[in-house]
């Protein structure tokens, strides 16, 4: 059994993700966690001390300009990636503060593209677009090849459960393939 790791605001999510064995339980404490972050690790649980004291924010935007001058695309702009199977999170808020979505399109806050993924207990919060639920569908998933990568192209099925969670954002903010079950959500 994996020891619990412990982090602070002052710590590197991604880091700390990057170098978690599978089965890994992570407690971050309250405040906010200003990163963008992608989980390839099976297994793991993130546990905050509740979704009003630990966020974990980022601000990509659909229309952003990527290094090359390519425009980041719905696909892109998460501030929360999870790309492995069997994750849970509880007692936690994943925001995209990006704001605007009029101006700057789609601004997701959490993309889940793998299977038995649990959220309890948690807020996401957006605009546009706000939760991913993938798969993507299999034409997109062709279509970018070499755009996005291998990870986000995942194919399923993926099952996803949300129980009692706030989803909000102002325009399709709940879309994706996966069999998702909402229970006791407040869909705002």
């Amino acid at each position: 059994m994996n020891t619990p790791v412990y982090l602070t605001p002052a710590d590197s999510l991604q880091k700390a993700f990057d170098q978690a064995a599978p089965g890994t339980v992570f407690h971050l404490a309250g405040g906010t966690y200003r990163e963008k972050v992608i989980i390839k690790t099976p297994g793991i649980t993130l546990m905050g001390e509740g979704r009003d004291k630990t966020k974990i924010v980022w601000d990509d935007y659909a229309l952003k300009l990527d290094e090359n001058g390519v425009e980041y695309n719905t696909f892109r702009t998460w501030t929360v990636a999870v790309c492995a199977d069997h994750v849970t999170m509880r007692h936690l808020s994943i925001v995209n503060d990006a704001l605007e979505p009029e101006k700057k399109g789609q601004e997701v806050a959490l993309s889940v593209l793998g299977d038995d993924f649990r959220m309890e207990d948690c807020r996401l919060s957006s605009t546009q677009d706000t939760l991913f639920a993938g798969p993507l569908p299999p034409d997109l998933i062709e279509r970018y090849e070499g755009f996005l990568a291998d990870e986000l192209r995942a194919s399923g099925p993926f099952s996803q459960r949300y129980t009692r969670c706030l989803i909000e954002g102002s325009v399709d903010f709940i879309f994706g393939c996966a069999d998702a079950v909402f229970e006791d959500c407040e869909i705002r």
